[in-house]
């Protein structure tokens, strides 16, 4: 039933969607014969209540409804240096991105900045620090450790910082582990019983990673999940329903204490890999980029001179969807071959001479087609742009 607005009853005078369900399993106004109810029928009846629940526990002490009080603002896990949101706290977001451009890196890198509250790419702040859970699906005990130390090292950190970084970061090595959060339908059609209880809990993987991440005694911030291809089921990359599944399964891990942001890594498209690409060049099923309330891109450069070729030491970070924060300009970085492919912000001298480059191969296309002549072919395109940064 809804109940009247003048009625005064717990919900102090507001309507109130239904009543919770009795104990054989009726609403409030169908007292039928229940028994029993399944376990899915018991998730369902708990979903609604939650839903209640929330609106109720924001009602005032003064009989001020919900609508009638302000939200809470968004909280942040990194922002530019003027405090303006980039990436929000708690939600799922996806850094996506060629083989080879340094995803990996990004999110090590990120760990760090999160754990030690430490600026990131030179470029962004971190307003909120804690524990960060880094699960690389690729890299082994060695190579995780190489790469943070060799990150770490990098930045500089100060011993303070470098405290923060031991407490806080739950590195996972899961090299050749089998990791995957959903199962396929046809995996779940192979099991059996109640499929839709084992949809909803996902495999015997993220049942306990997410029960260990609960009873740590931690406020997470960060979960980093590298990369997609590990942890998503054999579905995922074609078909949006399964994407979706998988997109679900992750936003429970940001309901954790501490309501951490939840990121993986994720290709692009080998057609999207041949300069700057978009939120949708995300490969496989559009659902992942649908479904994620953030993504970022880490672009490769290309050559002015040969539009055929990267230039492998440079790459561009520009933010491709946000819905709840500001698109920031995008960042040219530069992989430091001194620390293992470290990324950081390009100097103004190495972008004016990036930019002098391409300026100097756009002129130099011109003249080609107003005056093709030997000298003017070869204006511009006497050196390479991979001799442009040095290290």
């Amino acid at each position: 039933m809804v109940r009247d607005v003048n009625d005064a009853g717990p919900h102090n005078g507001y309507a109130e969607p239904m009543d919770p369900p009795d104990e054989k399993g009726g609403s409030g106004d169908d007292k039928g014969a229940g028994g029993p109810r399944d376990p899915s029928s018991q998730r369902i009846e708990q979903l609604f209540n939650d839903q209640w629940k929330w609106i109720s526990e924001r009602t005032q002490s003064d009989g001020k409804n919900w609508f009638q009080c302000e939200p809470p603002n968004r909280k942040y896990l990194i922002t530019d240096r003027d405090g303006k949101g980039v990436l929000p706290a708690g939600k799922v977001g996806m850094i996506a991105g060629g083989g080879g451009t340094g995803k990996s890196l990004l999110l090590v890198q990120a760990a760090i900045c999160v754990a030690a509250q430490h600026e990131l790419l030179g470029t962004f702040s971190v307003p909120i620090s804690g524990p960060v859970l880094l699960a690389a699906g690729e890299e082994d005990e060695d190579e995780i450790w190489r790469r943070l130390f060799g990150a770490a090292r990098a930045m500089n950190l100060s011993p303070a910082e470098k405290e923060m970084v031991a407490k806080n970061i739950l590195p996972m090595p899961l090299c050749g582990k089998r990791v995957a959060l959903t199962y396929s339908l046809e995996e779940l059609r192979q099991i059996g019983g109640d499929l839709e209880s084992l949809m909803d809990r996902g495999t015997p993987f993220a049942v306990e990673l997410l029960r260990r991440l609960s009873g740590a005694g931690r406020e997470w911030a960060l979960i980093i999940l590298d990369p997609a291809s590990r942890f998503a089921g054999p579905d995922v990359e074609i078909d949006n329903a399964a994407a979706t599944r998988f997109i679900q399964a992750l936003e429970r891990f940001t309901e954790v204490p501490g309501n951490p942001t939840l990121l993986f890594s994720h290709h692009t498209t080998k057609a999207s890999r041949t300069g700057a690409s978009d939120a949708v060049s995300a490969r496989g099923a559009s659902g992942l980029t649908d479904g994620v309330r953030w993504q970022a891109n880490l672009d490769p450069v290309m050559d002015a001179n040969d539009k055929r070729k990267t230039i492998p030491c440079l790459a561009k970070f520009r933010v491709t969807k946000s819905n709840y924060a500001l698109y920031p300009p995008e960042v040219l970085l530069v992989r430091d071959s001194r620390h293992q492919g470290f990324l950081r912000p390009a100097t103004d001298a190495e972008k004016l001479d990036h930019q002098n480059a391409v300026d100097a191969a756009k002129n130099a296309s011109g003249k080609k087609k107003s005056r093709p002549t030997v000298s003017d072919e070869d204006d511009g395109a006497d050196y390479s742009q991979e001799e442009l940064v040095t290290f």
